[in-house]
């Protein structure tokens, strides 16, 4: 499993992804592919790592190989290739080329439903689309999808177990693209118990579970509210994946976001203009997912009487987000823009 990406950004979550992966004794391979995914040459490690399993597979076949260090059971042909397809699916959704990732990750899916694999696998791979299907406004099915990977986790681990809260934050990423404001609020509130419940305050798997509420508030107009989710998490993910993460970069983008909206745009600015050198060093300089930041940097100019400048940005915003053809992103763009514009 993983998250994500995220509504900000493609992008995945260490914690989610390692644990998806260690129920396969195949963390490697994904702690590696998501560590590299922040660097320019990430891509490359990535695929070769997918190369990898290909000759895995290979050597299997001779015999040669029962599966990496570790794995209590010895894997088959199939598993490896759907844990590929799976691979690529995340990176295609870590770079927000959800069009792409859709075949591979409906394929692994089906694999999983064909050839008996376990239940841990199949729930992955349920909340893998339920997550790519909300990026691309099917709300209905990603629904559907992340139900039934949820009801597997808690059939397979317990409902207090952190896989379960992984599952919920998708489910309650997709309550709030659905306005459902009350519902995403109830579970992701569940989400940051359990996890409350398995770590310490201060661990910083929790700071992702904070930045989730802190959006949902901010979503809802409860500013103030959500500054101090955000400030909480901020610490924590500083921690865990660094002051240049990609990541860490879209939660400061969502503080300073936050500043404009309270008219704070001499904070705001340092901040969003950190967010936007991580962001280009990892996604080049035109990507769609820098489009709300385009849109934060473009209030800013606003305030300053650069409306020129302002106007540029978004359009540079607007136009990135039209070329994904991709209706929720260019709709997610346009209630940002509007929510960003509201405030004065």
């Amino acid at each position: 499993m993983f998250l994500l990406i995220e509504e900000q950004g493609a992008r995945m979550e260490k914690g989610f992804i390692v644990g998806a992966y260690q129920r396969q004794s195949l963390g490697f391979r994904w702690v590696v592919a998501f560590s590299l995914l922040s660097t320019a040459g990430g891509i490359l490690l990535v695929i070769a790592n997918i190369e990898r399993s290909s000759a895995n597979i290979r050597a299997s076949k001779r015999g040669a190989f029962s599966g990496p260090v570790g794995t209590k059971r010895n894997l088959k042909k199939e598993d490896y290739l759907r844990q590929a397809l799976r691979l690529k699916a995340r990176v295609r959704m870590a770079y927000g080329d959800y069009a792409k990732a859709q075949p591979l990750a409906e394929q692994a899916l089906a694999s999983a439903r064909t050839t008996n694999a376990c239940e841990s696998e199949l729930s992955s791979c349920l909340l893998d689309l339920a997550w790519l299907y909300r990026h691309q406004g099917k709300l209905a099915k990603a629904k559907k999808m992340c139900k039934l990977g949820l009801r597997l986790q808690e059939k397979l681990y317990s409902k207090n177990h952190p896989y379960v809260a992984y599952a919920l934050r998708i489910l309650g990423s997709i309550y709030q693209a659905q306005g459902k404001y009350r519902d995403a609020w109830r579970v992701l509130n569940r989400a940051l118990a359990i996890m409350q419940n398995n770590y310490m305050n201060d661990d910083p798997i929790i700071g992702p579970f904070q930045v989730d509420i802190g959006r949902l508030l901010a979503a809802r107009g409860d500013l103030a509210e959500a500054e101090g989710y955000y400030l909480a998490a901020l610490g924590l993910i500083n921690k865990s994946h660094g002051p240049e993460d990609v990541y860490t970069a879209g939660v400061i983008g969502s503080i300073a976001r936050l500043y404009t909206l309270q008219g704070r745009y001499v904070e705001a600015q340092p901040l969003i203009k950190r967010t936007l050198a991580i962001q280009e060093r990892v996604y080049g300089p035109d990507h769609h997912l820098l489009a709300g930041t385009w849109l934060t940097m473009a209030k800013i100019c606003q305030a300053k009487r650069d409306d020129a400048q302002a106007e540029r940005l978004i359009n540079k915003a607007r136009d990135a987000a039209e070329k994904t053809g991709n209706p929720l992103c260019i709709a997610e763009l346009d209630e940002q823009a509007a929510m960003i514009y509201s405030y004065r």
